[in-house]
């Protein structure tokens, strides 16, 4: 099994190396063999990076699964309401007679407004 603690100065020093690397114009072989470095351990750790950077800073989805949920019966309600919770725990309500279409432009302006 692969060692998964963190080593934050380790790591510090590999992302500098690949860096460097990267903008050395050497061939990893050869940046390897001038620094005394593993040349598989350069590519593992690199992998590994990408790896987790990839997942560290996805982005997170435009919208997530919808939860209709009924409170109380329809009928005693003057007019259905649409309860929509978007990013950080804010709500949106809405009457349940509003078109699909406007719905989806307000959540993307409030999300896009969120994330500027």
């Amino acid at each position: 099994m692969a060692n998964t603690k963190r080593d934050a100065t380790k790591e510090a020093v590999w992302r500098d190396a690949i860096g460097r690397q990267a903008r050395s114009g050497l061939s990893v072989r050869e940046f390897c063999k001038r620094h005394r470095l593993s040349e598989p351990s350069f590519y593992e750790r690199r992998r590994t990076y990408r790896e987790r950077d990839a997942v560290e800073f996805a982005a997170p989805p435009a919208f997530l699964p919808v939860v209709i949920r009924e409170d109380r019966p329809a009928e005693t309600m003057p007019e259905a309401n649409l309860v929509i919770e978007l990013r950080g725990g804010r709500l949106l309500r809405l009457p349940g007679s509003m078109p699909a279409g406007r719905i989806a432009e307000l959540v993307r302006a409030l999300e896009e407004e969120a994330t500027a």
